[in-house]
């Protein structure tokens, strides 16, 4: 089993001549996505960087009646690819110490896959639930990509584009649930408003005022111990003290996963335990997918 994070965000299409106000219900996604199936692996390809690209992988639509009794209206899971590369340095074996030529191309990389899942509530807005993963393809990154290939849909349509989108995190209504589902809160900084230190303290020079507007109070638990009553406390003083600005919370949960989260606007976030192919260490498709159509509300 290995633990991966998974993050939500919203994405929605806007009428052009009304962005942020009315929601444009006209675009035919379904037709885009067969659009992207009869592109080939080239047209697909997205660069990131100079040694860095990205292409969709795949994506299926699994409505399904259950998913429907949950209030969506089209669901698709799929993966988004990508490779670094441009370097064939030798390879060392961990096991052995030996090192032996790499044979790959300079243009190829290792494989990288975020798995995620689209639901739609109706046909201007769908949910993201998209799995994390180092080196991979951002969320941010993946908006992007829609955005390019909707543009190329419309293009290769001819039609006119009359819409704009948005991307977004979903954020955490009730910070303090993040604490309960720590196991452990390990640090918490409090930054405050440095007048709080009186008129006394920041009279000592005249560079006191030209610094940082906050004082950052960091409090660290013992080993193995937690201050999550602490923390909590903190959250109820940035509700009631107009002296608190914001805080910071480091935690770990039950597997030792740490999370880091400002109490401000928080992203909605958590960690999937998922299957691995025993013999190339990757993640299981089938697991994957079983458990992020379980994460749908």
């Amino acid at each position: 089993m290995l633990s991966r994070k998974i993050t939500y965000h919203l994405y929605k299409f806007y009428e052009e001549r009304l962005p942020d106000t009315a929601l444009y219900q006209n675009f035919d996604f379904e037709d885009f996505i067969t659009f992207l199936h009869n592109l080939n692996p080239k047209e697909r390809k997205k660069g990131l960087s100079d040694s860095k690209f990205c292409s969709l992988d795949f994506i299926e639509d699994i409505t399904s009646d259950s998913l429907k009794r949950r209030g969506k209206t089209r669901v698709y899971f799929g993966a988004m690819k990508s490779a670094i590369y441009g370097s064939k340095k030798d390879l060392l074996d961990s096991e052995t110490n030996e090192e032996r030529e790499n044979d790959k191309k300079v243009s190829e990389g290792e494989k990288e896959l975020n798995y995620f899942i689209l639901a739609f509530d109706n046909n201007a807005e769908f949910d993201i639930i998209y799995q994390t993963i180092h080196n991979g393809v951002t969320a941010y990154q993946f908006y992007k990509y829609l955005e390019t290939y909707i543009d190329r849909y419309i293009i290769a349509q001819n039609i006119q584009k009359n819409f704009v989108t948005s991307f977004g995190d979903v954020i955490v209504n009730n910070p303090k649930e993040l604490i309960h589902d720590l196991h452990r809160v390990v640090e918490c900084k409090i930054y405050m408003d440095k007048k709080i230190l009186g008129s006394d303290f920041l009279n000592i020079s005249e560079r006191t005022y030209t610094v940082k507007d906050y004082l950052k109070v960091d409090v660290t638990a013992d080993i193995k111990k937690s201050i999550d009553g602490f923390a909590i406390d903190c959250i109820n003083g940035l509700k009631n003290d107009r002296r608190i600005d914001k805080i910071w919370i480091r935690g770990k949960d039950s597997e030792s996963n740490e999370s880091k989260f400002f109490i401000e606007k928080i992203q909605k976030s958590k960690f999937l335990k998922v299957e691995i192919d025993p013999i190339k260490r990757t993640l299981k498709k089938s697991d994957v997918k079983t458990k992020m159509i379980s994460l749908i509300n």
